[in-house]
Protein backbone atom coordinates (compact mmCIF):
# COMPACT_ATOMS: atom_id res chain seq x y z
CA UNK A 1 0.00 0.00 0.00
CA UNK A 2 2.77 2.34 0.70
CA UNK A 3 4.08 2.18 -2.63
CA UNK A 4 0.80 2.99 -4.12
CA UNK A 5 0.64 6.20 -2.21
CA UNK A 6 3.96 7.35 -3.07
CA UNK A 7 3.00 6.61 -6.55
CA UNK A 8 -0.41 8.71 -6.51
CA UNK A 9 1.25 11.72 -4.86
CA UNK A 10 4.02 11.28 -7.54
CA UNK A 11 1.51 11.74 -10.52
CA UNK A 12 -1.05 14.69 -8.35
CA UNK A 13 2.27 16.43 -7.75
CA UNK A 14 3.63 16.59 -11.31
CA UNK A 15 0.34 17.55 -12.30
CA UNK A 16 0.57 20.68 -10.10
CA UNK A 17 4.38 21.59 -10.56
CA UNK A 18 2.75 22.02 -14.49
CA UNK A 19 -0.25 23.83 -13.15
CA UNK A 20 1.79 26.49 -11.22
CA UNK A 21 3.38 27.17 -14.66
CA UNK A 22 0.52 28.82 -15.92
CA UNK A 23 0.18 26.98 -19.18
CA UNK A 24 -1.81 28.87 -22.57
CA UNK A 25 -3.68 26.78 -24.36
CA UNK A 26 -0.99 25.55 -26.27
CA UNK A 27 0.71 24.30 -23.43
CA UNK A 28 -2.38 22.18 -22.14
CA UNK A 29 -3.39 20.69 -25.70
CA UNK A 30 -0.11 19.89 -26.83
CA UNK A 31 2.94 20.95 -24.40
CA UNK A 32 4.16 23.69 -26.00
CA UNK A 33 5.25 21.73 -28.95
CA UNK A 34 8.81 21.23 -26.84
CA UNK A 35 8.62 17.23 -26.51
CA UNK A 36 11.87 15.41 -27.25
CA UNK A 37 12.17 12.61 -29.24
CA UNK A 38 12.90 10.23 -26.26
CA UNK A 39 9.42 11.82 -24.55
CA UNK A 40 7.60 11.22 -27.36
CA UNK A 41 8.78 7.42 -28.22
CA UNK A 42 8.22 6.73 -24.63
CA UNK A 43 5.07 8.42 -24.22
CA UNK A 44 4.27 6.73 -27.68
CA UNK A 45 4.62 3.40 -26.26
CA UNK A 46 3.10 4.29 -22.47
CA UNK A 47 0.08 4.93 -24.42
CA UNK A 48 0.00 2.00 -27.03
CA UNK A 49 1.21 -0.78 -23.97
CA UNK A 50 -2.08 -0.24 -21.82
CA UNK A 51 -4.00 -2.48 -20.32
CA UNK A 52 -5.94 -3.52 -22.90
CA UNK A 53 -2.86 -4.81 -24.51
CA UNK A 54 -0.92 -6.53 -21.63
CA UNK A 55 -3.79 -8.31 -21.06
CA UNK A 56 -4.95 -9.05 -24.25
CA UNK A 57 -1.65 -10.32 -25.56
CA UNK A 58 -1.73 -12.88 -22.70
CA UNK A 59 -5.42 -13.88 -23.32
CA UNK A 60 -4.88 -14.70 -26.96
CA UNK A 61 -1.64 -16.84 -25.90
CA UNK A 62 -3.85 -19.72 -24.59
CA UNK A 63 -5.01 -19.72 -28.17
CA UNK A 64 -2.55 -18.91 -30.63
CA UNK A 65 1.00 -19.42 -28.58
CA UNK A 66 3.83 -16.49 -29.32
CA UNK A 67 1.42 -15.38 -32.29
CA UNK A 68 -0.32 -13.59 -30.15
CA UNK A 69 2.56 -10.93 -30.59
CA UNK A 70 0.63 -9.79 -33.46
CA UNK A 71 -1.44 -7.69 -31.53
CA UNK A 72 1.26 -5.40 -30.86
CA UNK A 73 3.61 -6.48 -33.70
CA UNK A 74 0.67 -4.76 -35.85
CA UNK A 75 0.57 -2.27 -33.91
CA UNK A 76 4.38 -1.34 -34.36
CA UNK A 77 4.28 -2.31 -38.03
CA UNK A 78 1.29 0.85 -37.73
CA UNK A 79 3.54 3.52 -36.16
CA UNK A 80 6.27 3.01 -38.52
CA UNK A 81 3.98 3.78 -41.46
CA UNK A 82 2.97 6.97 -39.41
CA UNK A 83 6.29 7.78 -38.83
CA UNK A 84 7.81 7.31 -42.19
CA UNK A 85 4.85 8.48 -44.12
CA UNK A 86 2.70 11.15 -42.26
CA UNK A 87 4.61 12.30 -39.05
CA UNK A 88 6.66 14.96 -40.61
CA UNK A 89 3.58 16.28 -42.92
CA UNK A 90 1.41 16.29 -39.90
CA UNK A 91 3.58 18.11 -37.42
CA UNK A 92 4.20 20.57 -39.96
CA UNK A 93 0.07 21.43 -40.41
CA UNK A 94 0.90 23.41 -36.79
CA UNK A 95 -2.56 21.45 -35.75
CA UNK A 96 -3.65 21.07 -32.16
CA UNK A 97 -5.87 17.95 -32.62
CA UNK A 98 -6.97 15.28 -34.60
CA UNK A 99 -9.87 16.88 -35.75
CA UNK A 100 -8.50 20.20 -36.53
CA UNK A 101 -5.88 17.99 -38.66
CA UNK A 102 -9.36 16.28 -40.78
CA UNK A 103 -10.32 20.31 -41.60
CA UNK A 104 -6.99 21.07 -42.91
CA UNK A 105 -6.56 17.87 -45.06
CA UNK A 106 -10.48 17.21 -45.91
CA UNK A 107 -13.10 19.90 -45.15
CA UNK A 108 -14.87 21.50 -41.75
CA UNK A 109 -17.78 18.55 -42.09
CA UNK A 110 -14.74 16.38 -41.42
CA UNK A 111 -13.64 18.18 -38.73
CA UNK A 112 -16.79 17.91 -36.78
CA UNK A 113 -17.55 14.61 -37.59
CA UNK A 114 -14.43 13.17 -36.56
CA UNK A 115 -14.73 15.13 -33.24
CA UNK A 116 -18.18 13.84 -32.30
CA UNK A 117 -16.70 10.15 -33.17
CA UNK A 118 -14.51 10.60 -31.25
CA UNK A 119 -15.67 12.22 -27.64
CA UNK A 120 -18.02 9.55 -27.76
CA UNK A 121 -16.33 6.70 -28.17
CA UNK A 122 -12.92 7.92 -26.32
CA UNK A 123 -15.28 7.79 -23.39
CA UNK A 124 -16.40 4.55 -23.79
CA UNK A 125 -12.58 3.58 -24.15
CA UNK A 126 -11.90 5.61 -20.93
CA UNK A 127 -14.51 3.52 -19.13
CA UNK A 128 -12.46 0.91 -19.96
CA UNK A 129 -9.41 1.87 -18.46
CA UNK A 130 -11.17 3.43 -15.44
CA UNK A 131 -12.46 -0.56 -14.70
CA UNK A 132 -8.95 -1.47 -15.28
CA UNK A 133 -7.31 0.38 -12.90
CA UNK A 134 -9.69 -0.44 -10.61
CA UNK A 135 -9.23 -4.27 -10.87
CA UNK A 136 -5.49 -4.10 -10.33
CA UNK A 137 -5.84 -1.47 -7.67
CA UNK A 138 -8.27 -3.90 -5.88
CA UNK A 139 -5.35 -6.11 -5.46
CA UNK A 140 -4.21 -3.65 -2.65
CA UNK A 141 -6.27 -4.71 -0.59
CA UNK A 142 -9.09 -2.03 -1.81
CA UNK A 143 -12.92 -3.22 -3.01
CA UNK A 144 -14.07 -2.36 -6.12
CA UNK A 145 -15.95 0.57 -6.06
CA UNK A 146 -12.99 2.25 -3.92
CA UNK A 147 -10.55 1.58 -6.32
CA UNK A 148 -12.69 2.74 -9.47
CA UNK A 149 -12.87 5.90 -7.08
CA UNK A 150 -9.69 6.63 -6.47
CA UNK A 151 -7.75 5.25 -9.75
CA UNK A 152 -10.33 7.89 -11.68
CA UNK A 153 -10.15 10.57 -9.17
CA UNK A 154 -6.07 10.32 -9.53
CA UNK A 155 -6.69 10.06 -13.50
CA UNK A 156 -8.45 13.63 -13.79
CA UNK A 157 -7.17 15.46 -11.09
CA UNK A 158 -3.33 15.50 -12.59
CA UNK A 159 -4.61 15.91 -16.24
CA UNK A 160 -6.64 18.74 -14.84
CA UNK A 161 -3.87 20.27 -13.74
CA UNK A 162 -0.92 19.44 -16.07
CA UNK A 163 -2.46 19.25 -19.22
CA UNK A 164 -0.52 17.30 -21.93
CA UNK A 165 2.73 18.28 -20.86
CA UNK A 166 2.12 16.58 -17.52
CA UNK A 167 0.67 13.53 -19.47
CA UNK A 168 3.76 13.31 -21.63
CA UNK A 169 5.82 13.71 -18.68
CA UNK A 170 4.29 11.33 -16.45
CA UNK A 171 4.43 8.97 -19.62
CA UNK A 172 8.13 8.58 -19.60
CA UNK A 173 8.24 7.72 -15.43
CA UNK A 174 5.34 5.15 -15.63
CA UNK A 175 6.59 3.28 -18.77
CA UNK A 176 10.19 3.38 -16.95
CA UNK A 177 7.95 1.87 -13.76
CA UNK A 178 6.63 -0.58 -16.59
CA UNK A 179 9.86 -2.11 -18.47
CA UNK A 180 11.68 -2.21 -14.65
CA UNK A 181 7.96 -4.38 -13.56
CA UNK A 182 8.31 -6.64 -16.26
CA UNK A 183 12.60 -6.98 -16.10
CA UNK A 184 12.20 -7.51 -12.47
CA UNK A 185 9.13 -10.77 -12.98
CA UNK A 186 10.99 -12.05 -16.01
CA UNK A 187 14.46 -12.74 -13.94
CA UNK A 188 12.16 -13.92 -11.08
CA UNK A 189 10.46 -16.64 -13.51
CA UNK A 190 14.13 -17.61 -14.97
CA UNK A 191 15.68 -18.10 -11.63
CA UNK A 192 12.29 -20.41 -10.33
CA UNK A 193 10.97 -21.94 -13.98
CA UNK A 194 14.06 -21.32 -16.57
CA UNK A 195 12.26 -24.86 -18.03
CA UNK A 196 9.25 -22.01 -19.36
CA UNK A 197 11.77 -20.16 -21.59
CA UNK A 198 13.39 -23.23 -23.23
CA UNK A 199 10.27 -24.67 -24.33
CA UNK A 200 8.66 -21.85 -25.93
CA UNK A 201 8.51 -21.66 -29.77
CA UNK A 202 8.76 -18.46 -30.93
CA UNK A 203 6.94 -18.59 -34.42
CA UNK A 204 4.85 -15.72 -35.02
CA UNK A 205 2.48 -18.22 -37.47
CA UNK A 206 0.60 -22.05 -36.95
CA UNK A 207 -2.21 -23.73 -37.11
CA UNK A 208 -4.44 -21.82 -34.89
CA UNK A 209 -2.70 -18.40 -36.40
CA UNK A 210 -2.51 -17.96 -39.81
CA UNK A 211 -1.84 -15.76 -42.47
CA UNK A 212 -5.22 -14.55 -42.31
CA UNK A 213 -5.45 -13.64 -38.25
CA UNK A 214 -2.28 -11.76 -39.53
CA UNK A 215 -3.47 -9.68 -42.02
CA UNK A 216 -6.57 -9.20 -39.92
CA UNK A 217 -4.47 -7.79 -37.41
CA UNK A 218 -2.53 -5.46 -39.71
CA UNK A 219 -5.61 -4.33 -41.10
CA UNK A 220 -7.92 -3.67 -38.04
CA UNK A 221 -5.16 -3.36 -35.46
CA UNK A 222 -2.21 -2.35 -37.70
CA UNK A 223 -4.26 0.62 -39.57
CA UNK A 224 -6.07 1.91 -36.52
CA UNK A 225 -2.49 2.83 -34.98
CA UNK A 226 -1.94 4.53 -38.16
CA UNK A 227 -4.32 7.18 -37.51
CA UNK A 228 -4.91 6.90 -33.84
CA UNK A 229 -6.06 10.55 -32.54
CA UNK A 230 -3.75 9.54 -29.37
CA UNK A 231 -0.77 9.22 -31.12
CA UNK A 232 -1.31 11.99 -33.45
CA UNK A 233 -1.09 14.23 -30.55
CA UNK A 234 1.85 13.02 -29.13
CA UNK A 235 3.80 14.21 -33.26
CA UNK A 236 1.58 17.24 -32.52
CA UNK A 237 3.89 17.78 -29.60
CA UNK A 238 6.64 17.24 -30.75
CA UNK A 239 9.34 20.16 -30.95
CA UNK A 240 10.33 20.24 -34.49
CA UNK A 241 9.88 16.94 -37.32
CA UNK A 242 12.74 15.37 -36.69
CA UNK A 243 12.02 14.74 -33.38
CA UNK A 244 8.08 13.50 -34.83
CA UNK A 245 9.76 10.93 -36.35
CA UNK A 246 12.23 9.80 -34.46
CA UNK A 247 9.97 9.90 -31.43
CA UNK A 248 7.47 7.00 -33.57
CA UNK A 249 10.35 4.97 -34.68
CA UNK A 250 11.63 4.47 -31.35
CA UNK A 251 8.22 4.22 -30.16
CA UNK A 252 7.79 1.64 -32.48
CA UNK A 253 10.60 -0.61 -31.84
CA UNK A 254 9.90 -0.61 -27.90
CA UNK A 255 6.18 -1.35 -28.89
CA UNK A 256 7.77 -4.63 -30.61
CA UNK A 257 10.00 -5.31 -27.94
CA UNK A 258 7.41 -4.72 -24.94
CA UNK A 259 5.48 -7.24 -26.57
CA UNK A 260 7.82 -9.74 -26.69
CA UNK A 261 8.43 -9.42 -23.14
CA UNK A 262 4.73 -9.61 -22.06
CA UNK A 263 4.67 -12.76 -24.33
CA UNK A 264 7.40 -14.51 -22.27
CA UNK A 265 6.13 -13.61 -18.99
CA UNK A 266 2.58 -14.83 -20.46
CA UNK A 267 4.50 -18.28 -21.03
CA UNK A 268 5.40 -17.72 -17.26
CA UNK A 269 2.06 -17.29 -15.99
CA UNK A 270 0.44 -19.74 -18.03
CA UNK A 271 2.93 -22.30 -16.16
CA UNK A 272 1.99 -21.34 -12.44
CA UNK A 273 -1.81 -20.81 -13.44
CA UNK A 274 -4.05 -24.02 -12.42
CA UNK A 275 -6.09 -25.85 -14.73
CA UNK A 276 -9.69 -23.84 -16.24
CA UNK A 277 -7.80 -20.05 -15.26
CA UNK A 278 -9.45 -17.60 -17.74
CA UNK A 279 -6.72 -15.73 -19.85
CA UNK A 280 -7.92 -12.38 -18.05
CA UNK A 281 -6.85 -13.86 -14.70
CA UNK A 282 -2.97 -14.90 -15.60
CA UNK A 283 -1.28 -11.76 -14.37
CA UNK A 284 -3.51 -10.49 -11.95
CA UNK A 285 -4.29 -13.58 -10.01
CA UNK A 286 -2.05 -16.87 -10.98
CA UNK A 287 1.26 -14.71 -11.51
CA UNK A 288 0.60 -12.43 -8.77
CA UNK A 289 -0.01 -14.98 -6.25
CA UNK A 290 2.92 -17.40 -7.44
CA UNK A 291 5.39 -14.15 -7.16
CA UNK A 292 6.72 -12.65 -3.16
CA UNK A 293 4.70 -10.66 -1.74
CA UNK A 294 7.07 -7.53 -2.79
CA UNK A 295 7.44 -8.44 -6.52
CA UNK A 296 3.90 -9.06 -6.89
CA UNK A 297 3.19 -5.35 -5.64
CA UNK A 298 5.98 -4.32 -8.10
CA UNK A 299 4.39 -5.90 -10.56
CA UNK A 300 0.71 -4.70 -9.99
CA UNK A 301 2.13 -1.44 -9.76
CA UNK A 302 3.55 -1.81 -13.60
CA UNK A 303 0.25 -2.90 -15.14
CA UNK A 304 -1.42 -0.06 -12.91
CA UNK A 305 1.03 2.70 -14.86
CA UNK A 306 0.63 0.75 -17.95
CA UNK A 307 -2.74 0.84 -17.63
CA UNK A 308 -3.14 5.12 -16.45
CA UNK A 309 -0.27 5.83 -18.96
CA UNK A 310 -3.04 5.00 -21.72
CA UNK A 311 -6.46 6.46 -19.68
CA UNK A 312 -4.75 9.74 -19.01
CA UNK A 313 -4.00 10.18 -22.97
CA UNK A 314 -7.76 8.83 -23.78
CA UNK A 315 -9.08 11.40 -21.25
CA UNK A 316 -6.97 14.29 -22.77
CA UNK A 317 -7.69 13.74 -26.22
CA UNK A 318 -11.39 13.71 -25.86
CA UNK A 319 -11.86 17.17 -23.61
CA UNK A 320 -9.58 18.32 -25.71
CA UNK A 321 -11.36 17.59 -29.12
CA UNK A 322 -14.82 18.59 -27.48
CA UNK A 323 -13.67 21.74 -26.37
CA UNK A 324 -11.60 22.80 -29.20
CA UNK A 325 -14.00 21.15 -32.00
CA UNK A 326 -16.76 21.06 -30.69
CA UNK A 327 -17.46 23.98 -28.80
CA UNK A 328 -14.59 25.59 -30.72
CA UNK A 329 -13.27 26.99 -27.17
CA UNK A 330 -10.05 29.17 -26.51
CA UNK A 331 -10.88 29.39 -22.58
CA UNK A 332 -8.25 27.08 -20.56
CA UNK A 333 -11.55 26.65 -17.93
CA UNK A 334 -13.16 25.37 -20.31
CA UNK A 335 -10.92 22.14 -21.56
CA UNK A 336 -10.37 21.73 -17.57
CA UNK A 337 -14.26 21.77 -17.17
CA UNK A 338 -14.42 19.27 -19.88
CA UNK A 339 -11.67 17.08 -18.64
CA UNK A 340 -13.67 16.76 -15.25
CA UNK A 341 -16.99 16.38 -17.23
CA UNK A 342 -15.52 13.14 -19.04
CA UNK A 343 -13.84 11.86 -16.58
CA UNK A 344 -17.04 12.03 -14.64
CA UNK A 345 -19.57 10.12 -17.46
CA UNK A 346 -16.55 7.66 -17.82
Amino acid sequence: MQILIVFIIFLLLLGYLEFRKKTALEGFLVADRKASAFEIAFSIVATCVGGAATIGVISNMQKYGFAAVWWLFSGAIGLMILAIFIAKILRASRALTFAQVAEIFIDKRARLVSAVIICVAWCAILAAQFSASARILSAFDLNFNSSLLIGGAVIVVYTILGGQRAVIRSDVYQYAIVIAAFLAVLLWLNSNSPQVFENVNFTLKNDAFGYDKIGYYLLVIGASYVIDPMLFSRILSAKDERAAILGTVFGAVAVAISSIMIALIGFGAMSLAADGTSGENLLNVSLFNALPASLGAVLMLGLLAAIISSADTCLITASSIFAHDILRSEDLKIYRIATLGFGAIA
